[in-house]
């Protein structure tokens, strides 16, 4: 038998490649060269109205169809346009402007956008921002941009199954302290959840606003459940749990459902999502992204300890979301401490060294996934 640390290492490399072209923060999310996520827009209230005040320039080039744009960020003074522009078909210089269906901006500046493109188009785009009378300097901050159509925005019912015995049902006993639903003010689902049987758990970052104290992190939890629903016409909030900056941890749907967190994989798998964005882009100059904290660190370890030891959950079925889908969620601040993570969770007995490998039910998009194991 090879080394473990050897496997380990040939799959990362093999993993690395894969994950080139990844996007950014999720499966749909464009990027726009040379805005990486997340997009900081300065403005200040010298500018006349109609003036524009940033032009992203035009995203990569989709690898599929879509006609439904998203946005989502932080706006500090609703007197901006946000406006989608999709580059004309065989005019290089032309563009047709797609119609906004919705806008919702909260009372903290947590913003999501919905817009709709003219037609189905594979066609690249770019964002405009314009000063529609700005009352004061301030920062725009776009955290992604996601493009979609009817069938992969809405929130598919799996038919796999894992062959996990039957449904848990009973009322979540927690191990930690959590803010339940009922606790950050959570509004209940659209129709009826799924039940399934929880065989193992993933770990996300919402690759959004990193709150900085509790009351900041409630209100994130509404506008992520708002988002969710309204924007993605989810049934409900799509992870778990989600843990803040601080510590604190939020229930989201409950663990005995299925989720909404890793598209196609998401029956008997359990979300749990860091507040922030811990992503950095390679190609770019930026330095910086959102601290893990040591408050991060126990929290992850203590939901992901109750996880395994209330479902029979083995060291080998805790993921990060770009272990079983294209992304690089949950960024490689996080993904790196991940061998971290795994210890705390899953302490190897005194001079025994885990081998680990990926479950072979694990399909597409990665090729021959049975062959890519730890060993």
């Amino acid at each position: 038998m090879r080394p473990a640390f050897s496997g380990f290492l040939s799959f990362a490399l093999l993993l690395s490649s894969y994950l080139a072209a990844a996007p950014a923060n999720g499966e749909d999310i464009i990027g726009f060269k040379p805005h990486p996520y997340p997009i900081a827009i300065s403005f200040s209230a010298q500018s006349a109205a109609g003036t524009l005040i940033f032009d992203s320039g035009l995203s990569e080039t989709p690898s599929y169809d879509y006609d439904t744009v998203l946005i989502q960020g932080e706006m500090p003074d609703q007197n901006l346009g946000l406006e989608i522009l999709i580059q004309a078909k065989n005019q290089p210089s032309g563009f047709e402007k797609a119609g906004l269906l919705a806008l919702k901006r909260f009372s903290n500046g947590r913003f999501w956008a919905k817009y709709l493109a003219p037609q189905r188009t594979r066609q690249p785009l770019k964002i405009t921002v314009t000063d529609l009378g700005l009352k004061s300097a301030g920062k725009l901050v776009i955290y992604e941009v996601e493009l979609s159509n009817v069938e992969r925005l809405k929130e598919i019912k799996e038919t796999v199954g894992f062959n996990a015995g039957p449904a848990f049902p009973q009322e979540e006993v927690f191990t930690f302290k959590i803010t339940r639903r009922a606790g950050w003010s959570s509004l209940p689902p659209k129709e009826a959840y799924t039940a399934h049987a929880p065989v193992m758990f993933t770990l996300h970052h919402t690759a959004g606003h990193s709150p900085g104290n509790y009351a900041e992190a409630l209100g994130e939890m509404q506008f992520l459940q708002d988002y969710h629903q309204n924007a993605k016409g989810w049934n409900d909030i799509g992870y778990h749990f989600l843990i803040s900056p601080q510590g604190d941890i939020f229930e989201g749907r409950p663990e005995t459902v299925v989720g909404a967190h890793v598209k196609g994989r998401n029956t008997n798998n359990v979300g749990i999502s860091i507040m922030g964005n811990y992503h950095i882009e390679p190609s770019t100059n930026i330095t910086t992204a959102d601290s893990i904290t040591p408050e991060i660190v126990s929290s992850i370890a203590a939901v992901g300890a109750y996880l395994k030891e209330k479902y029979s959950v083995p060291a080998n079925s805790f993921y990060a979301h770009r272990d079983i889908t294209r992304t690089a969620c949950p960024g490689d601040g996080l993904y790196a401490r991940m061998p971290e993570f795994r210890s705390l969770i899953f302490p190897p007995a005194a001079g025994v060294t885990p081998e680990l490998k990926l479950r072979d039910w694990i399909t597409g998009p990665l090729e021959n996934p049975a062959e890519i194991q730890f060993q």
